[in-house]
This record gives C-alpha cells, sequence and structure tokens, in this order.
C-alpha cells in the first residue's frame, strides 16, 4: 500500500521544491506575505516576528512583542498556515515560538488496476522556538530549535533540526549584514526506511538603505554550501527584494529569486517565474501584508499576513 501513496505523493513534491527531495521541503517556502513580496530576501531584516523563520538572530531587534499570523494559497489544492511571536525581555534576551503547517489536500487511493479504495491526505507541520541575544551594540545572535513532522495517510515521518545566525546592524548607516545556518538536523523516523537528508541551507545577505531615499534593498545569497562545478555557481541562488515606503500607512514591495527562476525555466523559457510583488498597509501597531510570487506557467503563491506590535507603554 505504501507504494500507491508515494506514487500519489510524488506528483506533488516536484511541484513544491524545485532544488531538493527530501521528506521537508517546504520548510524552503517563504512563510510571510512581507517576505515572500521580497523574493525571500530577508536574512538581514530587523524588527519582525517572522525573523525566527529567515535569521533568529534578528527575534534580538524586536522592540516590542510581536505577533503574526500568515495564510499562503499553494498552487492545485494546496494550503498553508504561518504563526509567529516574539518579545525582547530585558536583562534576558529575545524569545521567540513559530508554526508552520502545509495542507496538500485529499488524493484518491487506487489498487495496481486504478480501482478507487477510497482517499488519503498528506501534510506537514513544523514547530520553531527560538532565542536570540547582543554580542555587542551592534551584533546579535542567535539560534532555533525545531521539530519537523510529516504525513502520508497513516505513514508518518519526523525530524529534528536547529538554526544559528548573526546579525550585524549599524543603523547609522543603514546598512545591516546577516548570516544564517538553516536545518541543520537528522531525520528519527522515515517513511521507507531510508533517512532523507533535511533541506540544510547556508544563507548570507546585507541590507541598505540608499541615502535620501525612502527605499531599502536586500540581496541575499542561499545554498552557499551545495557541490558545484565551479566556485561562481555558489552565487546564483540569490534574491533581490526592496520595500518602499509610499506614505505613514503604505508599503510597497518587489523581489526576484534567480534559483526558481531558473528551476522553472521550461522550453527555454520562464515567463515570469521568480518573480513577485506585494503591499504593506500599516495602521497603528497593526500591519497587513499581502505578497505574490509567480511560478511561470506552473502558477503562483498568494500569501496574506495580519501582524500587530503590542507598544510597550513604559
Amino acid at each position: 500500500m505504501i507504494k500507491k501513496v508515494l506514487s500519489l505523493v510524488l506528483c506533488v513534491v516536484p511541484v513544491l521544491a524545485w532544488g531538493q527531495t527530501t521528506a521537508f521541503d517546504f520548510m524552503n517556502l517563504d512563510p510571510s506575505g512581507r517576505g515572500g513580496a521580497m523574493g525571500g530576501a530577508f536574512v538581514s531584516m530587523t524588527d519582525d516576528a517572522n525573523m525566527i523563520f529567515y535569521n533568529p538572530a534578528g527575534l534580538a531587534t524586536i522592540t516590542d512583542p510581536q505577533a503574526s499570523i500568515s495564510y499562503m494559497k499553494h498552487i492545485l489544492d494546496i494550503n498553508s498556515g504561518v504563526a509567529s511571536f516574539a518579545e525582547n525581555v530585558p536583562n534576558f534576551g529575545a524569545f521567540g515560538v513559530g508554526v508552520q503547517y502545509m495542507n496538500y489536500g485529499t488524493f484518491d487511493l487506487t489498487d495496481q488496476n486504478a480501482n478507487v479504495l477510497g482517499t488519503f491526505g498528506a501534510s506537514d507541520l513544523a514547530i520553531t522556538a527560538g532565542y536570540a541575544n547582543k554580542l555587542d551594540s551592534n551584533l546579535y545572535y542567535g539560534a532555533n530549535a525545531k521539530m519537523l513532522f510529516s504525513t502520508i495517510d497513516i505513514y508518518h515521518s519526523s525530524a529534528g533540526a536547529i538554526d544559528a545566525g548573526l546579525l550585524y546592524v549599524m543603523p547609522d548607516k543603514h546598512l545591516s549584514f546577516g548570516i544564517a545556518i538553516q536545518n541543520a538536523g537528522v531525520q528519527f523516523t522515515d517513511y521507507i526506511g531510508t533517512n532523507e537528508p533535511l533541506p540544510f541551507d547556508v544563507r548570507i545577505g546585507g541590507t541598505m538603505q540608499p541615502k535620501g531615499l525612502p527605499l531599502i534593498l536586500n540581496l541575499d545569497f542561499n545554498h552557499l554550501t551545495d557541490a558545484v562545478d565551479n566556485f561562481g555557481e555558489h552565487f546564483q541562488d540569490f534574491q533581490i527584494g526592496g520595500e518602499f515606503t509610499a506614505g505613514k500607512v503604505l508599503r510597497l514591495r518587489f523581489g526576484y529569486d534567480n534559483e526558481q527562476h531558473q528551476a522553472m525555466n521550461f522550453n527555454g523559457s520562464a515567463g515570469l517565474a521568480g518573480f513577485s510583488a506585494g503591499v504593506g498597509i500599516i495602521i497603528k501597531n497593526w500591519r497587513v501584508d499581502y505578497g505574490y510570487s509567480s511560478w511561470g506557467v506552473v502558477g503562483d503563491l498568494q500569501r496574506i499576513s495580519v501582524s500587530s506590535a503590542f507598544l510597550n507603554n513604559d
């Protein structure tokens, strides 16, 4: 029976992941509307509860307690929900928690003669706890511990992983630099008797604000430890993102993911695959972010996040 289940799930996995094939590829997807609109270039950002998913060191830059919930409409019938909370506690450091859930919908379960025997579902879940603090006035560090769970019908897989990151912020120069190690861990239980690698990644990036412009620009590089034929190929997997302050309440965002663009190249054309855009609306201590990401002829992803900061009135 497991062969029948896995054969159907294999129809979904190539659509979800373009670089690796593991039981937990959903960890490669951008979880927030803001980050998704900026092409995933987010490793050096600050003061955002969703930094727990990009670079845990960024939690230490939280000024007020923040909570965020996100919904992502994937291609086919795939849907995802994300929640995060972060708080900076004086004389202790910052902590955060995050939950990511992916539901792949319902599939027909058939035998070798294509007779329908029933239906089954598939889903993924990640639970993350993070801590961050200062090393000095400009340098922050952080780490996450996470548990990953994957379910296909009656079968289950689980894993444990850690993230670690550094963030260097120069507010007087409007610059920040980040590095994050993500999903370093092992699979505890597997589907078919063979352990699969986790979607391990090493990412570096920088954020800058051009002088005199209400604009921040991000540039990230990921998969820096992957095996390549020559040194230059390490830098082909890059993301570019920008956020333009169009007024007190409005933010306009754009992004480009070169890895995704190259992976979605079919018959010599990738179309708009890898390009993204979105808006953010800020009203008092509430923020609503929408992000659109193109996967070319395959389809598109749409994300919406609602975040709130619980302002300290001390």
